[in-house]
């Protein structure tokens, strides 16, 4: 299969010889984390209702698993598709894909804590309104997250 179809072929782009691979990524990463968000809830509305028909049947035990569905579809949404292909559905609409530093795809590890950092930034709102900051300043237009865990997002 040849790498340009294929994503889990290791590809490395150079971003400062294709400054154009990050043109709009700011405006496509909001799009796509809205996209995500949106099928997150689908999958969270579909576990609400395998948890619920658990607890019924193991009388109220399965119930207890309530306390841990957003953390774990979340984290599962985001480890198979971003950690896996380094993109996930709604960064594939926008035709975006993070990458490594050196321009490789992210080991899976890096595509899991991504969005765990994202998320810890954005409830702090100092931190977060520095890392906004930041991609605005930074020339391949990095949030904090991005940086501390050296990847960028790129277009396809």
């Amino acid at each position: 299969m040849n790498s340009a179809t294929d994503p889990m072929e290791p590809v490395t782009i150079n971003i400062d010889k294709r400054p154009d691979r990050l043109n709009n990524v700011r405006t496509s990463r909001v799009l796509a984390l809205a996209v995500d968000t949106v099928l997150i809830m689908v999958l969270m509305g579909v576990a609400f209702v395998v948890i619920t028909v658990l607890g019924l049947i193991t009388f109220g035990l399965g119930w207890l698993l309530y306390f841990i569905v957003w953390p774990a579809v979340a984290l599962a949404y985001y480890f198979f598709t971003l950690g896996m292909t380094g993109s996930t559905p709604g960064m594939s609409m926008f035709a975006i894909e993070l990458r490594d530093a050196d321009g490789g795809r992210p080991h899976p590890v890096i595509g899991l804590a991504h969005p765990v950092f994202f998320w810890f930034s954005l409830g702090i709102v100092p931190l977060f309104l520095a890392s906004v900051v930041v991609s605005l300043l930074d020339e391949k237009k990095r949030m904090l997250h991005d940086i501390v865990l050296r990847t960028v997002m790129v277009r396809r």
